[in-house]
């Protein structure tokens, strides 16, 4: 599939794992500052990944995050915030 057929395809289709995933192919061959409709390939995939995290598909969350090399150091402070909020923790 060519970029323009990738770049059709995500104009068409609104899940966001899929568009996360079309994205991930453009960004692999054009790199991130890629424009589509005057919006960075990187400025995309913040949008997408965020939008993830409020639906709460982590899956596309981590994918974003990995196509956008975002790393935490340390997890303490996240899940300081979380308890302080009042929810539970369970580790495995």
């Amino acid at each position: 599939m060519s970029t323009l057929e990738l770049v059709e395809n995500f104009r068409c289709f609104d899940g966001l794992s899929l568009r996360s995933q079309l994205l991930g192919a453009v960004m692999g061959r054009e790199g991130s500052s890629y424009t589509i409709d005057g919006v960075t390939v990187h400025e995309y995939l913040l949008r997408i990944s965020r939008q993830a995290g409020v639906l709460r598909l982590w899956a596309t969350v981590r994918y974003c995050s990995s196509l956008l090399h975002q790393l935490v150091d340390s997890i303490s402070p996240y899940i300081t915030g979380v308890l302080v909020n009042g929810k539970q923790v369970s580790v495995t």
